[in-house]
């Protein structure tokens, strides 16, 4: 039995060591948010002050799969603020929705739509420990 928990022990150490190196390449391939264009920095930018006090929850959450650094291009919006929200489908990595977001200091498209995915939280998990590097947070 001891030996079967140090095989385990040296996989799950060779696993982190996989996951680490995908996920800092994948970092690597991400824009410096200084080397984005003048039009999407305003955007960001305007996004995030809009939703400021969030920036903690937001942090929390990127942090938990090491992508603190990538929380200068994120906005972290309540999930209560989307109205009208209806599913579109449900795939892989979890179901995408459409839904209006009528924020007043917010441009988010003509008709206000926007579209959201939330990810199973499981496969999230199991795709983030595989070393697949993911460009979504999970509502919750």
């Amino acid at each position: 039995m001891e030996a079967i928990n140090k095989n385990q022990a040296k996989n799950n150490t060779r696993s982190l060591s996989i996951e680490a190196i995908n996920i800092s390449k994948a970092k690597q391939l991400v824009t410096p948010f200084a080397e984005l264009d003048d039009y999407d920095q305003r955007d960001i930018t305007k996004l995030k002050n809009a939703f400021a006090q969030y920036d903690s929850i937001l942090l929390e959450h990127l942090t938990r799969f090491d992508l603190g650094e990538l929380s200068d291009r994120l906005a972290w919006i309540p999930f209560e603020l989307f109205k009208d929200v209806r599913k579109l489908a449900k795939g892989g990595f979890g179901t995408v929705f459409v839904a209006g977001l009528d924020f007043p200091s917010v441009y988010v498209s003509e008709d206000g739509m926007v579209a959201l995915k939330v990810l199973d939280e499981n496969l999230l998990h199991e795709k983030y420990r595989s070393g697949l590097y993911i460009h979504a947070v999970s509502k919750s």
